[in-house]
């Protein structure tokens, strides 16, 4: 149970107990209102030098910290206290690099989001592992963004979901996960046209007194394009 809720508890049971108190006990014992705004600013002071503790114990990024700190290619762990019931809630994201797509299209970011979902459950981490979402990222630079959240909230939870964290990482490195998403993945690959025409024209060959424009031409007729 939260700091916030043993409060409200606790001034749930004083206000109970006033009908048979004294004015002088009534008083003393009255629901400190200004304690219990405090409450969750105190919890939150104690349970983010905790976090920040263990996440500089496991060597990863810490989302409340400047991104010029981030140490590159780590998961970055985000939290924050529940303002209700005052638990510390935390999830990791790992980063990973696309692979190249023709152009930047909503059907084409959802195609990908699809495979890359397909490739975290065939290699075992996929939801069994926490994984919450994947996002496909365009700005301020092109990624992909894979979300995981633990079972439970709390500080207390909070080192043992570290910990799989950087099992999943070494995981993805094991795996070499963009490596596949490269070789499964069903979008076509961005081309340079004028590359792909001299690529053509080099395979077909030049004809003499003929422009290279000339041998596509007759290449197409033939049905070779």
């Amino acid at each position: 149970m939260g700091t916030k809720m043993k409060l409200l508890f606790e001034g749930w049971r004083k206000y109970i107990n006033e009908a048979e108190e004294s004015p002088e006990e009534i008083l003393r014992h009255r629901f400190d209102q200004e304690a219990y705004d405090q409450a969750p600013k105190e919890q939150w002071a104690v349970d983010s030098e905790k976090a920040e503790e263990l996440i500089e114990k496991y060597s990863l990024n810490s989302g409340q910290s400047s991104q010029h700190r981030w140490g590159r290619g780590l998961p970055i762990v985000d939290y924050d206290i529940d303002a209700e019931g005052g638990e510390l809630h935390f999830n990791a994201t790992i980063q990973i690099q696309p692979p190249a797509m023709t152009q930047r299209s909503f059907g084409e970011e959802v195609d990908l989001e699809k495979r890359v979902h397909q490739v975290l459950e065939s290699t075992g981490l996929g939801k069994t592992q926490g994984l919450k979402r994947v996002n496909i990222m365009t700005e301020p630079y092109s990624s992909i963004q894979i979300e995981y959240w633990p079972e439970t909230p709390g500080i207390e939870n909070l080192e043992p979901f570290l910990k799989h964290i950087t099992e999943i990482a070494a995981r993805f490195q094991e795996l070499r996960i963009t490596d596949q998403l490269y070789k499964q993945q069903e979008l076509p690959l961005q081309t340079d046209p004028k590359k792909e025409f001299r690529d053509r024209i080099r395979r077909l060959g030049s004809g003499q007194g003929r422009s290279p424009y000339a041998d596509e031409d007759l290449a197409r007729a033939k049905g070779e394009l």
